[in-house]
């Protein structure tokens, strides 16, 4: 995924422990990451400051990946913000925290 600036990498559950780690060797490369977070915010910001703090374009989104809309929003949110979706990590836990 290294080195492809023009695509941005979505990884729900991105805030934290494997997607957070994800995410950060993603933006390595330059690639734009969409941090996809469903209830804490500011462990989804302080990956998304980390990110830009490097001078990679990075966005948090929320969402709730059991309720279809919440999805079809996510990823209309993040097409309109965030330069063209290239890949989906899917690292949401599976409790319910």
């Amino acid at each position: 995924m290294t080195g492809d600036a023009a695509r941005t990498c979505l990884i729900v559950g991105g805030s934290r422990g494997i997607g957070r780690a994800t995410a950060l060797l993603v933006e390595r490369g330059g690639t734009p990451v969409a941090v996809g977070y469903r209830k804490d915010a500011t462990a989804a910001e302080a990956t998304v400051d980390e990110i830009r703090a490097l001078g990679v374009e990075a966005s948090a989104f929320r969402v709730d990946t059991g309720t279809p809309a919440d999805v079809e929003s996510l990823f209309a949110d993040v097409e309109r913000r965030m330069p063209a979706l290239g890949w989906l990590v899917n690292s949401r836990a599976s409790d319910s925290r």
